[in-house]
């Protein structure tokens, strides 16, 4: 987080894992929520300090860490990993395999919305989001059928027509 703050996975077994923090002082909290299968990539803060962004069961959850509210789903369909949240924290980017697409997709959903996420890349292989930059720019990992990845960014400036490229 901004404030220095790291969340993790804590646990051996996939169904057992539950989320905890650390912060600059050592001190470790563990976040009251029943253990689940987490993804290992993610989970991540928004920049406001207030929610965590998670996948679990191949679904996008968040989880209000003032509130202590029930996590809420956000995905409903496909194979959803890796999510960040954007700079403003009112969105989410997240990586995702779909029936008929061709490998995991990068999508973006409006947490203020009840619309469907919106695809943002579709390419060939296994794309990873790892960092929402700026509002118009995302940090990924291109891997392909291999497993060989690259870092890569994507220009959301024109919405219609994102542009990416190699980091």
């Amino acid at each position: 987080s901004r404030t220095g703050t790291l969340l993790y996975l804590e646990g051996t077994s996939n169904a057992g894992l539950t989320l905890a923090e650390v912060d600059l002082e050592g001190h470790v909290r563990t976040l009251p929520l029943p253990p689940r299968d987490y993804s290992r990539r993610g989970p991540s803060w928004s920049p406001d300090g207030e929610s965590v962004v998670f996948s679990s069961s191949l679904q996008i959850y968040t989880y209000d860490t003032r509130l202590n509210t029930t996590p809420r789903q956000v995905t409903f369909e496909g194979s959803n990993i890796s999510p960040v949240f954007s700079p403003d924290s009112r969105r989410i980017a997240f990586s995702s395999f779909r029936d008929g697409t061709q490998g995991v997709d990068l999508l973006v959903k409006d947490l203020d919305s009840d619309a469907p996420p919106r695809s943002v890349l579709t390419a060939g292989g296994a794309q990873f989001v790892t960092q929402w930059l700026t509002d118009a720019l995302l940090l990924f990992e291109s891997a392909d059928d291999r497993g060989v990845g690259e870092l890569w960014m994507l220009d959301l400036s024109d919405p219609e027509s994102p542009e990416a490229r190699r980091y």
